[in-house]
């Protein structure tokens, strides 16, 4: 489920930053694809989250990072060149910061997996976006309680 909602924070990510206004994104495609109600709206609802509490994005669109992080070949025994290209979109996204992605690095590679795929990747992150340690922090569930509604 967690991973379902990360891969749609990301698409609205993507969609957010090709047309710049939520309102405009077609989620009507997204429940056509077999996504729930409940996971677009818990997507919404993060992304919402992080807008309100002006903190949308680990980086500000237009902003050059410093440098790039290159993974060491210990990193690319384990992790495929899809789950880093994921990783990498997730920062280029602002979704995860420099910290973050090394976290998700040695959390990788702590799995103890001989090989670390897209879907292992997704669920590290998505305890990463929705902090499952810190419960009562905004942005932290990943669904809506039966009250909360998406305007």
């Amino acid at each position: 489920m967690q991973e379902k909602i990360v891969e749609l924070i990301v698409f609205l990510m993507r969609e957010i930053r090709q047309r710049r206004d939520i309102s405009k994104v077609d989620v009507s495609k997204l429940t056509e694809s077999g996504y729930s109600q409940t996971e677009i709206s818990t997507a919404l609802s993060w992304i919402y989250d992080k807008m309100n509490l002006r903190e949308p994005l680990k980086r500000v669109r237009g902003s050059r990072a410093r440098s790039y992080r290159i993974f060491h070949e210990a990193e690319r025994e384990i992790i495929t060149k899809d789950a880093r290209g994921f990783l990498v979109e997730m920062y280029e996204l602002g979704l995860i910061d420099q910290l973050d992605l090394e976290n998700i690095i040695e959390r990788s590679l702590m799995s103890g997996s001989n090989m670390v795929d897209r879907n292992e990747v997704k669920s590290i992150v998505a305890s990463v976006l929705f902090e499952y340690n810190s419960p009562g922090k905004p942005g932290s569930r990943i669904m809506l309680n039966s009250s909360d509604t998406i305007n």
